[in-house]
């Protein structure tokens, strides 16, 4: 039996334990649908292979330039902590890259920096461990086509006739399609 001396929790506070599991899970889905959304469209160069998955079919794991550092576009504070002796695997470092695009509308890396430019286009990425190759994340490393297409796409990459469409959006990036 109840005591009529007990107080209801308000309503609110039901609501707010809903809630949070809630936005905890869509959380990570709505990262890509926003910058897919939102972003900013950039074309990039592509290096790709031909790998089947066997449960979601045939996709094409891309290899960007952007992925590799030069090190004439690292800034000073960037280069002291990539030439760090202490650096070893399992370490991480954030990156933010600038993109500006070239005569031909293909986005290249024109700034690797440990803090995000003012208004520039730029990706959040990581170098892990003692390597220097920027690591962006799975929303940029698979691209899924249509059963059978994959080894067509792998032929024209070679022949330097891919492009990938990205969209970049508060330092996040998605594949959005794939030019020939």
């Amino acid at each position: 039996m109840r005591n009529h001396n007990e107080k209801k929790a308000p309503l609110w506070k039901y609501l707010l334990i809903m809630i949070i599991p809630l936005t905890v899970l869509l959380y990570r889905p709505m990262i890509p649908l926003m910058t897919l959304k939102f972003g900013q469209e950039v074309k990039l160069s592509t290096v790709p292979f031909d790998p089947r998955d066997f449960f979601r079919g045939d996709y094409v794991a891309l290899s960007f330039a952007i992925e590799d550092i030069d090190l004439n576009t690292v800034s000073p504070s960037l280069r002291l902590k990539l030439d760090a002796k202490g650096r070893r695997y399992g370490d991480e470092i954030e990156v933010y890259v600038t993109l500006e695009p070239d005569e031909s509308g293909v986005y290249n890396a024109v700034f690797v920096s440990d803090t995000p430019g003012a208004d520039d286009i730029y990706v959040r990425g990581k170098i892990e461990g003692r390597a220097n190759r920027i690591n962006y994340g799975n929303n940029l490393s698979r691209f899924y086509v249509k059963e059978n297409t994959g080894l067509e796409l792998e032929e024209a990459a070679r022949k330097g006739q891919v492009r990938a469409i990205a969209k970049v959006w508060k330092g996040f990036i998605t594949l959005d399609k794939i030019e020939m």
